[in-house]
């Protein structure tokens, strides 16, 4: 299998299967809207925002990962022994280290790349349209990880 920044629990219960009993699992989620944002941003989107510019990257995702919607991606929450809130990142990834056991200085977070203080992403705007397809994606993503839409 190919290096991936991303894998799901799905795929790692098939690549992982001799061990995967034996992993901790964790996962990192985030507000939908900034989700997206963040995705708009990485493929290069700039400004105004399109209920076309969500439908292709949904389309991405589908193809990707074969979803519909995307809890598809992660699941249930009960698959995970920790999550972290891309919010409270910081926080959460040393409370994980503690919950886990693991050396914090061992482990130290090391965060060099922020692109959401670059121009291109504080420029994105989501309008009426946009959401509304962010939240028809996302409604139960958001309600399994407890955000507001």
């Amino acid at each position: 299998m190919d290096k991936q920044k991303h894998i799901n629990l799905r795929v790692a219960k098939i690549v992982y299967e001799p061990c995967i009993h034996s992993y901790r699992k964790f996962c990192i989620v985030r507000h939908p809207y900034t989700l997206f944002i963040s995705k708009l941003n990485g493929f290069g989107y700039a400004g105004l925002i399109t209920k076309h510019h969500i439908d292709q990257l949904i389309a991405q995702d589908k193809h990707r990962w074969n979803i519909d919607f995307l809890h598809e991606f992660l699941g249930p929450k009960t698959e995970y022994d920790f999550i972290i809130r891309f919010e409270n990142f910081e926080a959460d990834y040393y409370k994980m280290l503690e919950t886990f056991g693991l050396d914090k200085d061992k482990f130290k977070l090391i965060h060099t790349f922020k692109a959401s203080d670059g121009a291109r992403y504080k420029s994105i705007v989501l309008p009426d349209e946009a959401r509304h397809r962010i939240r028809e994606y996302c409604r139960e993503y958001a309600n399994r990880f407890d955000y507001e839409l």
